[in-house]
C-alpha cells in the first residue's frame, strides 16, 4: 500500500515549488505519509522475523533441509533490513524530505490508469510528461487536465508529485489546423492521438487539439455577452450592417442582400433565409433552428446571442 497525503496538492505552494523548495505545509503532509510507509515496513519486518524463526526451527529438526535453513536466514536478514530502513529513515521519501528539494518537468500531459496485481486489486493512477512517468494520487489525477501543457513538480528521489501548474498552449501545429477544415480531418487526428504507442507523441497531439478548442472558445467571446450601448455599435441598421461574410474559427457565415444566409462549418453547409424583425432581433435558419436571436455589430465583430450562448464572428469581407 502506498501512503499519500489527503491533500497532495497546494496551489499556494507554487511560488516555493518554482524555486525548487517544499513549503512547511507540504513537508508536514508528506512526513505524515512517510510515517505510514515506515509503519508498513516495521510490520513487514515482524512478518519476516516470524517466518524466519519458523523455518530455522524446522531446519533444526531431523526432517529439516538446507533450503529451509537458507530461506530462514534470508527472512531474518530481510527483517533486519526492514527495521534499519524504518528506524533510520533510509527510504527515498525520507531523504527527499530531509533535503526539501523539488524538481520539475514540463511538457504535454498524458494520464492513464491501471490495476495492481496480487491478492488485492487496487486502481493505479499515472501521468506522463516529457517522457517521464509518475505514479500519482487519485486526487492529483483528477486535478490534472486531460490534455494541455503542464509543469509538474516532484521530489527527485522518491518521484512523488507534489504540485503542478497548467502552462499556456503552444502554437497550434499544422496538423491541428488541418483538423479545422473537415470533420474527417479531425477524426483522423484524434485517431492518431489515441492509437499512437508513443505516449509523448500522443500527448503532444492531444495538447494541440486542446489548443484548438481553447482558441475557438476565445474566438467565440464571452459565454453570455452583454450588448454594448447604442453609441458603441455600428450606426447603420442591423439589416445593413450585417451584410457580408463573417468568420469564427472553422465557421463562415454570409448574409446576402437577397435575404439568404449561408453557413459552412468544417465542411458542413447550411442555407436558409434571414431577416431582422421589427423588434431588431435576427432570424436565420442557417445558424440553427429558426428563432429570434439578439445580434449587434461593433466595428468588425458581429455578436449573436441566443439561449444564453454568444458567438462572436469577425468580418471576412463586406457584401
Amino acid at each position: 500500500m502506498t501512503f499519500q497525503p489527503a491533500a497532495p496538492l497546494h496551489a499556494d505552494a507554487l511560488e516555493a515549488n518554482r524555486a525548487g523548495k517544499l513549503t512547511d505545509t507540504q513537508r508536514a503532509d508528506w512526513t505524515s505519509s512517510d510515517r505510514g510507509w515506515r509503519k508498513n515496513e516495521l510490520v513487514g519486518a515482524g512478518i519476516c522475523a516470524v517466518l524466519g524463526v519458523i523455518l530455522l526451527n524446522a531446519a533444526g529438526q531431523r526432517s529439516g533441509s538446507p533450503s529451509q535453513l537458507l530461506l530462514g536466514i534470508a527472512f531474518l536478514v530481510g527483517a533486519v533490513a526492514f527495521v534499519v530502513r524504518g528506524v533510520l529513515n533510509l527510504d527515498t521519501l525520507a531523504a527527499d524530505l530531509r533535503t526539501g528539494r523539488v524538481d520539475s518537468v514540463e511538457g504535454a500531459v498524458a494520464k492513464s490508469r491501471g490495476f495492481s496485481s496480487g491478492r488485492s486489486v487496487n486502481e493505479l493512477y499515472f501521468v506522463d510528461v516529457d517522457g517521464k512517468r509518475f505514479s500519482i494520487h487519485q486526487k492529483t489525477y483528477a486535478a490534472l487536465p486531460d490534455a494541455g501543457i503542464v509543469r509538474l513538480f516532484f521530489l527527485p528521489r522518491s518521484r512523488r508529485v507534489v504540485n503542478f501548474e497548467q502552462l499556456p498552449d503552444r502554437p497550434i501545429s499544422p496538423d491541428a489546423l488541418e483538423a479545422l477544415k473537415s470533420p474527417m480531418s479531425a477524426i483522423r487526428l484524434a485517431a492518431t492521438a489515441f492509437g499512437n504507442p508513443d505516449t509523448t507523441r500522443r500527448a503532444e497531439v492531444m495538447a494541440s487539439m486542446a489548443a484548438v478548442g481553447h482558441a475557438l472558445q476565445a474566438e467565440m467571446g464571452p459565454t453570455d455577452a452583454t450588448p454594448p450601448p447604442p453609441d458603441q455599435r455600428d450606426p447603420r441598421p442591423l439589416a445593413e450592417a450585417i451584410l457580408g461574410t463573417w468568420k469564427m474559427g472553422p465557421m463562415t457565415v454570409t448574409f446576402s442582400p437577397d435575404g439568404t444566409a449561408s453557413m459552412d462549418a468544417a465542411g458542413m453547409a447550411r442555407k436558409g433565409p434571414w431577416s431582422v424583425g421589427a423588434d431588431g432581433r435576427l432570424h436565420s435558419s442557417a445558424l440553427g433552428p429558426d428563432g429570434a436571436a439578439d445580434a449587434w455589430v461593433t466595428g468588425d465583430t458581429l455578436t449573436v446571442r441566443a439561449d444564453g450562448r454568444s458567438m462572436a464572428f469577425h468580418r471576412a469581407s463586406p457584401d
